[in-house]
């Protein structure tokens, strides 16, 4: 993009080196912000979809520029937010196991936090957690756990009952 904008002699003012002199004359003015309008829509023109709101929100190509530049860099919004899709649409295979499924969810959380997104911990615990009940894991909950107590002999014995891997 950037050598489309100079080979359309349009770079100078999305880059922000070109400006209206304090003193320049209407005409100046005039051909100036044509230059920004023909920068402003070109820009427009080139852009995906999802990124037309930052386009339309502004006048200034500039601005324009520096935004679209926020959105798409490495490490960005664009990069947290297509990490969380990923994280969203995270499925269990079920021949994976249980530790390499936990693994991969914690992976790409680690990946959005990094990049300085936020991520609570109750979120990966709801994905790993749902995203495993199709593959037939029963997470086990405090009221799976049954106790009982006989006098055996004079003593007291604690049987703890446990929920199947599988249900």
């Amino acid at each position: 993009m950037e050598q489309y904008l100079t080979v359309n002699d349009l770079w100078d003012v999305v880059a922000g080196v070109e400006t209206v002199p304090a003193d320049a004359t209407e005409t100046q003015k005039a051909e100036f912000l044509q230059k920004q309008r023909s920068a402003h829509a070109r820009i427009a023109l080139h852009v995906n979809a999802s990124q037309l709101n930052a386009v339309r929100l502004e006048t200034d190509p500039k601005t324009i520029w520096d935004e679209l530049q926020r959105l798409n860099r490495p490490g960005g919004f664009g990069t947290r937010m297509a990490l969380r899709r990923e994280l969203s649409k995270m499925k269990k295979d079920p021949e994976m196991s249980m530790s390499k499924w936990v693994t991969s969810v914690r992976d790409i959380a680690r990946q959005i936090k990094d990049l300085k997104g936020d991520i609570p911990d109750e979120e990966i615990i709801v994905i790993i957690t749902s995203h495993s009940r199709s593959c037939g894991y029963r997470v086990p909950t405090q009221g799976d756990e049954s106790r009982t107590r006989s006098s055996i002999g004079g003593g007291e014995q604690v049987r703890t009952v446990r929920p199947s891997a599988r249900s």
